[in-house]
Order: structure tokens, then sequence, then C-alpha cells
């Protein structure tokens, strides 16, 4: 399937979804790349060995690119990856037409688009998403960034890809681990916009579809609704200033529980896990501040923590944690500015809440590990 995202007149990115990604890559580099000679693609050791034979088979056109690999995890949304792939751009002489094809996770559609983005004030890009939560989120809408000072996303442009091919198939090379990771954000999006995704993910038997993921094939309904929502809303809002702030939600708390767990490494939780427990605490603050009712609270915690383990945090961590809250750009004036829920499929942007009340969210998060 194709669905045409359009910013501005000028500003196209096509999605393609479905059994004929393949041929639909091999015809778009026909029709909008054929005379370029410079395309390259980024990958990291994993996607390298387990996706990039497949592509470049399926998609001759890809045979002679030239590879990028950068380490896979979080680390490498950084300055040093960037320069990195800027140089190798520049020793092989890439310009202003040439195209990088990022093949990988959220990591690689973040980094590499922020590279293009920048490199030569902008060249194409194109995402070939490989996980669950770049196919549902990272890979869709152009927030390209990498983190700064274990600060999530703190320096990035927003610039549409090109073009993005979801593949399915890509799933069978994850674990149950990366599976996780991508279904907290199909939470996310039931939770704020579709209260029907929400009680068909309840209904789903999560830890089973996680454990055998292709004995029911439910892979492309699923992004597809979460791929038309994103695109509707990127269409809207491209530059997060009113409806894309819906999708902030778990995420304020969520990147503080990423940057909290890493503590200097790169073995912390997985994006999608904090944000599922960033949605916990979002959701509690939805019941003092935007009327979330306490039975839906409860809902909400126990499909979390059915499927998501606790990270350990104390009282005594609070202020560290909330010295990474501060940092977040969705500070304003020093507030932090929540997405909250009425209701699930229901949610409110701009949500201003205090100190005391965040506080609380975090003790009632601690409750629960004990």
């Amino acid at each position: 399937m194709h669905y045409p995202i359009k910013v501005r007149e000028t500003d196209i990115s096509d999605l393609y979804t479905g059994t004929s990604v393949f041929s639909s890559i091999t015809d778009y580099l026909a029709k909008h790349f054929n005379n370029s000679n410079h395309i390259f693609i980024l990958v990291d050791e994993n996607t390298k060995i387990h996706c990039l034979p497949a592509l470049q088979s399926f998609a001759p056109r890809l045979q002679n690119a030239e590879i990028i690999e950068v380490r896979s995890g979080d680390t490498s949304k950084s300055i040093e990856s960037a320069v990195y792939i800027w140089s190798v751009l520049s020793e092989k002489n890439a310009d202003r037409d040439s195209l990088l094809v990022n093949l990988g996770g959220g990591v690689i559609s973040d980094l590499g688009g922020f590279a293009a983005a920048t490199y030569k004030r902008g060249i194409a890009y194109m995402n070939i998403p490989t996980t669950l939560l770049a196919m549902t989120d990272a890979a869709i809408g152009g927030k390209t960034g990498i983190n700064l000072n274990s600060i999530k996303n703190h320096i990035g442009v927003f610039a549409l890809p090109k073009a993005v091919f979801i593949y399915t198939g890509f799933l069978r090379t994850l674990d149950k681990h990366h599976i996780l990771n991508g279904i907290a954000e199909i939470l996310k999006y039931g939770l704020i916009l579709d209260q029907g995704l929400w009680k068909k993910m309840i209904k789903i038997n999560i830890q089973k579809l996680v454990n055998e993921p292709f004995k029911d094939i439910i892979w492309d309904d699923l992004i597809k609704k979460t791929v038309t929502t994103k695109s509707d809303i990127a269409e809207k809002d491209f530059r997060d200033i009113n409806e894309r702030k819906y999708l902030n939600f778990g995420h304020t708390f969520g990147h503080a529980f990423e940057t909290f767990s890493m503590n200097g490494s790169q073995d912390g939780l997985y994006h999608g896990h904090a944000v599922a427990l960033g949605m916990i605490c979002e959701s509690y603050l939805s019941t003092l501040k935007t009327g979330l009712s306490q039975n839906d609270l409860d809902e909400i915690t126990s499909v979390i923590t059915s499927n998501y383990s606790l990270h350990p945090l104390s009282r005594d961590s609070y202020s560290k944690f909330f010295d990474i809250i501060k940092k977040d750009k969705k500070s304003i004036k020093g507030k932090i500015a929540f997405t909250l829920l009425k209701k699930p499929g229901n949610a409110m942007i701009n949500q201003f809440c205090t100190q005391e009340m965040m506080e609380e969210s975090l003790d009632f998060y601690c409750r629960l590990i004990k």
C-alpha cells in the first residue's frame, strides 16, 4: 500500500507497505534516482548481516551502493557518529544529488536522517525500518536527531525522508525484547487517539504474540493503523506545534527512565520499554490533572506491568530523575508540557503539572515495584 504524506507542496514523503515492497523500492529508485551514481546505505552490524543481503538481492539498484556501518545501540546517536557519516560521504564524493538509505531501527532512522539533512545542507534520504518500533513510529514523520550528553534527541532537525518502505518480514530477525519495544508504541497510539486499537491490544495475549510473533499474522493491520495515524498527524503538524504533541504521551517520563537506566553505559532500557514505564507515570498524572478514572488507570497499569519489567527506582533517585526531565525538549519556560489522558483514546496536550504531582506519580510507580 502507498500512503503519500504532503507537508508542503514541494515536500512529500511516500510510504509503502505490503508484500511487494522490494519491487516498490526498485521502481521508486528507477523513477526518482536513476541518474544518481551516489547511493549510500547506513547499517549497523545486525542489519548488515540480517537485512542488507535481502535488500540488495531484491533491489539490484542497491547492489553497488556504498555501505556505511555504525555500531548498534543508542550510544551511536551521537555527534561522533554523525561526523563519521559526514566524513564517509565526503570522502566518497557524495553530492547534493546523492541518496542515503537508512536500513535499521530507530537509531539508524534518527541518526541517518539527521546526517542526511545536514550534509551539504541536505541530501535525500529513505528509511527502510527493520524493527517494529521503527516501522510504527521512528521511521515516519521526519523527526531526526542525536543525543547530547545523554539527553535524548537534544540536537536535530525536521526533515522528511523521500520515502519509507516497510517490509514486515524483517520482524523475523528480532528477539522478543525488540518486539515488545515496538508494541509499547502501538499501545501508546491506542491510548492517545484510537480506543478501538487499545481495546484490541487488551484482547491480544501480548506475551504469546511476543513468543510466537508469526503464528497469527497481525502485523500488517497493526502497522497500517499506526502508520496512518502518524502520517495524518505529521501532515497536519510537521513541526510539533499542536497535534503532533499527542505522540509525546509517555515520553517525558519515558526518556528520563531511558537515560536514568543507562547510568553511563549502553545497557539501559530499550526506548519502547522506557516509554511503557513512562505511560504508567503519566497515566497517574492524568488521574490528577485530566480526569482519567481509577478503573482506566488500573487497566493501563495492569497491561503494562504484565508485559514490561519495572526498573528499580527509589526516592533517593528522584532529584536525579527530575534533573533529566527538566532538560527535556518539551520544557516551556521551565515548565514541562505533558500530554495526558482523559480516557483511553482521548488525550490532551499542553498539560502542566506541579513538582508535587510528578513526585506523587513516581511514588505510585515505586509502590508497584514493591
